[in-house]
């Protein structure tokens, strides 16, 4: 921490501070895809998804004996 203030990074922080910063470009690459393809999702799309989604927990609640 005290090159940090002191002064300029040595060779090894630098290889450090770019290794993050690729993690973290490499982190964000799925997260920024998949809110673009829920952006980019018709109406039609999105209601299926949903009616999928009931339907799939209809079934499991129907498994487990929650329902009648």
């Amino acid at each position: 921490m005290e090159t940090l203030l002191n002064g300029t990074l040595t060779t090894g922080e630098w290889i450090v501070v770019a290794g993050s910063v690729a993690l973290l470009l490499a982190s964000l690459v799925p997260v920024l895809w998949a809110c673009w393809l829920f952006v980019s999702m018709s109406d039609g799309a999105v209601d299926g998804a949903i009616h999928d989604a009931q339907r799939v927990a209809l079934a499991k609640s129907r498994v487990r004996g929650d329902l009648p």
